[in-house]
């Protein structure tokens, strides 16, 4: 089995519910919105900032908070 994921408008929720037992799915909410980046992606700005620390480069935590925050849906 895999895993996908599915946004629908909260209007269509039943439906959906409906469809899924019917089907014999799983239907799971998300509790978190899934990264727009790829794990490559991130391991790259990883490695990025960490070069930036050592090199006493940087940007302020809460600078940063926004930045991470925009990364997801």
């Amino acid at each position: 089995m895999e895993d996908y994921v599915l946004s629908i408008p909260k209007n269509d929720y039943s439906f959906v519910i409906a469809l899924a037992q019917r089907m014999g799915w799983f239907v799971q909410k998300q509790s978190e919105a899934p990264c727009l980046f790829s794990n490559e992606e991130a391991l790259a700005f990883d490695r990025q900032a960490m070069s930036e620390i050592s090199q006493g480069i940087g940007i302020s935590a809460i600078e940063a908070k926004k930045m991470a925050t925009s990364w997801v849906r």
